[in-house]
C-alpha cells in the first residue's frame, strides 16, 4: 500500500514510554475497563499492531485483579519484552520491564498503561517514535467489508504530496481476500487508488507470501496494516452504513479518552493523553493530563468544531488553541455502542504531522 517512508527504525524506550490501550467491548463475550477487573479473574488478551515506519509488533497481556505479566515483540527487528503489570489507584497500569533483548531497555525501566482488554491496544512512546497501534488478534474475516483509515504519520510527512487519510473496501472469494484502496491528501485532494490481493488468512493475520503487508480486521470493524519494513502503515474502522449524526456525536455528557502524537522533532510535546468533552452546543473542548497517575487535566484548552461529513463516517474539523487553527480529518463510527475516532491532521503549535485516537468513555 502507498504511504509515507522513513528509513529509521523504531525501538520500544521504555524509560521514554507511555503505554495507554483503549477498547470496547467485542462479541457477546464483552469486556472490562481495568479499574473495574473483578478480583481473582484470570484472563489473557492478545494483540497484533503496527508502528511507523512499518515494524510488526505483538502484545499480550495477562491480569488476574490488579496484577499480572505482559509480553510484547517487535518482530521486524526481533526485540522481545517481558514485565510485570500492577494497577495504579488512577485505574492506569505500570508495567516494570523485567527482561528484554532491546539493548535501549534494562531490566527496572517502567511505563504506564490503560488497557480495556480484547478489541484495540494503543502503545506510545513519548521518547520521538511513532505510536502503536493494534487489533485483538481474533478469527478470520467472513464477510466483504469497507473501512475508513488514516495513516501512522512519521517525521517526514509532507501533507502537500503524501496521503493522509483513505478508503479500502476488502472483498473475499473463498480463500483469497482482496483489497481496493483510494488515497487522499489531507486537504481532501484525490491521490489516486491501489490494491493488494490474493491475500489468505491464518490465525488472525491477513498475509501475502510475496507482499510484506500484514492485515488485521477484526469482528468488531478495527482495520490495522502494516505495510512492511520503512513503508508505514495504517489504522481504520469498518464504515458506517450512513452518515454519523454529528449532533448525536456532540450530545451533552459525552466524553471521550485518548491521545495525540506529534511527529515533528520541532514540537515542544510529542505524545499526550488526552480527553475530549462536549460543550454542550454543537462542539467539542479537550485538554491534555498533566499527571497519568492522578488524572491531574492542563487548565489550556482547545475547542474543537465538526464542519463537514464528506462520505460516512469521514468528517473534516477545525481545532483552535489560542491563535492558533488546525485543520484536521477524523474517522467515526459506533463500535458496540461506543464512538471511536481515528484522525489525522497538522498539531499546534509548530503545525506537525498528528495522529490521534480517541474512544468514548
Amino acid at each position: 500500500m502507498k504511504t509515507n517512508k522513513n528509513l529509521q527504525r523504531r525501538t520500544l524506550k521504555t524509560g521514554l514510554m507511555l503505554l495507554m490501550a483503549m477498547l470496547v467491548a467485542c462479541g457477546s463475550g464483552g469486556g472490562s475497563d481495568n479499574d473495574t477487573e473483578p478480583a481473582g479473574n484470570s484472563r489473557t488478551s492478545s494483540y497484533i499492531g503496527t508502528q511507523s515506519p512499518g515494524d510488526v509488533w505483538s502484545w499480550t497481556i495477562t491480569m488476574t485483579g490488579g496484577t499480572g505479566i505482559f509480553d510484547a515483540t517487535n518482530e521486524t527487528l526481533d526485540y522481545e519484552y517481558a514485565g510485570d503489570v500492577s494497577m495504579l489507584p488512577s485505574g492506569f497500569l505500570n508495567l516494570t520491564i523485567t527482561s528484554s533483548t532491546d539493548p535501549d531497555t534494562l531490566p527496572g525501566d517502567r511505563t504506564y498503561a490503560l488497557e480495556f482488554p480484547d478489541t484495540a491496544l494503543l502503545a506510545i512512546p513519548t521518547g520521538g517514535d511513532p505510536l502503536i497501534v493494534c487489533a485483538a488478534v481474533g478469527p478470520c474475516p467472513a464477510d466483504d467489508a469497507v473501512y475508513n483509515w488514516v495513516s501512522l504519520l512519521d517525521d517526514s510527512y509532507d501533507a502537500s504530496m503524501d496521503d493522509a487519510y483513505g478508503v479500502t473496501a476488502m472483498t473475499i472469494a473463498g480463500s483469497d481476500i482482496d483489497f481496493a484502496h483510494e488515497f487522499f491528501l489531507l486537504d481532501g485532494t484525490d491521490a489516486g487508488t491501489g490494491s493488494s490481493s490474493d491475500f489468505t488468512c491464518a490465525d488472525g493475520r491477513l498475509t501475502h507470501p510475496l507482499n510484506p503487508e500484514v492485515f488485521v480486521a477484526t469482528p468488531s470493524g478495527l482495520l490495522i496494516t502494516d505495510n512492511g519494513p520503512s513503508l508505514g502503515g495504517i489504522v481504520g474502522m469498518q464504515a458506517p452504513a450512513g452518515p454519523i449524526d454529528l449532533a448525536d456525536l456532540t450530545a451533552a455528557g459525552r466524553e471521550f479518552r485518548g491521545v495525540v502524537f506529534k511527529t515533528s522533532a520541532g514540537a515542544d510535546v510529542e505524545t499526550e493523553a488526552v480527553w475530549v468533552r462536549t460543550d454542550g452546543s454543537d462542539g467539542l473542548i479537550t485538554g491534555n493530563y498533566v499527571d497519568i497517575e492522578a488524572g491531574v487535566e492542563t487548565t489550556s484548552l482547545a475547542t474543537v468544531v465538526l464542519t463537514t461529513q464528506t462520505r460516512p463516517g469521514v468528517i473534516r474539523m477545525t481545532r483552535t488553541e489560542g491563535t492558533e487553527i488546525n485543520h484536521s480529518v477524523i474517522m467515526v463510527n459506533r463500535i458496540n455502542g461506543r464512538y471511536f475516532i481515528y484522525g489525522v491532521g497538522t498539531g499546534l503549535p509548530h503545525h506537525a504531522g498528528e495522529n490521534y485516537l480517541v474512544i468514548e468513555h
